[in-house]
């Protein structure tokens, strides 16, 4: 046989194979699946708690805030689609958030569980996700757009 004829017979049968081949179906979009986030911690150096931010709104900043929060390999966030919302107290680390059906996220702390002296010098702090399209105001204030 010649090289053509050999070419020519590998390239038909080819060919015909990709005829038959079926196109991969179209992928539909997937609901959003960020998994909740919700982180709770303590920290020594109350110094910290100074200037936290209420919410994050970016990777660079939540990665800085979770370095400096010492919290190791932080869960990812689709901050496209949610943000962190943040609470260090200086008195607890049970605090919690509430949304309410206007779209309003307040922080509730809560300080019956509390004892002297039960948690040693520092803050406790609460960062947990939230929808962006679920939030309108966080305390009242607008959610700034980024």
């Amino acid at each position: 046989m010649s090289a053509r004829l050999v070419l020519l017979l590998v390239l038909s049968v080819a060919v015909a194979g990709l005829a038959q081949a079926a196109p991969a179906p179209l992928r539909k979009s997937q609901p959003d699946q960020q998994p909740e986030v919700e982180l709770r911690g303590w920290l020594s150096d109350s110094r910290l708690a100074d200037g936290a931010p209420s919410v994050i709104l970016r990777p660079a900043d939540y990665l800085s805030v979770a370095k400096a929060y010492g919290i190791a390999n932080p869960p990812k966030v689709n901050f496209r689609t949610h943000f962190l919302a943040v609470h260090v107290s200086a008195r607890s680390r049970t605090g919690h958030f509430e949304l309410d059906g206007n779209g309003n996220l307040r922080i509730v702390a809560s300080l019956a569980s509390l004892k002297c002296c039960e948690e040693p010098p520092g803050s406790g702090f609460v960062i947990k996700s939230f929808r962006r399209s679920d939030v309108k105001t966080v305390e009242g204030l607008p959610l700034p757009k980024n």
